[in-house]
């Protein structure tokens, strides 16, 4: 900053700036996915979870998540973390629901 007064004399000081980002990215995890096993199976592989829908003010730089390779029959909730520039994060869940092959009960 430099400032003059009527007479010509300036004076000079610094300021320093300091920008951080505080804000969260948004995160929305997949639809939730239901999966009738084929006859012989007894885990599901290779599930198509999609993709989940992200943003953050300042650029998202990872999304992941803890899904394993394997879905054993019954309910498995992955989470889904996304992480912005800054290291701010959010996490958002999906449900991935196995049923036997031999259930009564088929999926839409």
């Amino acid at each position: 900053w430099t400032v003059i007064d009527g007479n010509g004399n300036t004076a000079t000081d610094q300021q320093t700036v300091t920008v951080e980002d505080n804000e969260a990215p948004n995160i929305s995890a997949p639809a939730n996915i239901n999966i009738q096993l084929q006859q012989g199976q007894d885990t599901a592989t290779d599930v198509d979870l999609g993709e989940p829908n992200t943003s953050d003010n300042c650029g998202v730089e990872d999304v992941s998540n803890d899904a394993p390779d394997s879905f054993p029959v019954g309910m498995t909730t992955v989470t889904w973390t996304v992480t912005d520039f800054n290291g701010n994060t959010a996490t958002d869940t999906q449900t991935v629901t196995v049923l036997p092959a031999d259930t009564e009960t088929e999926l839409p």
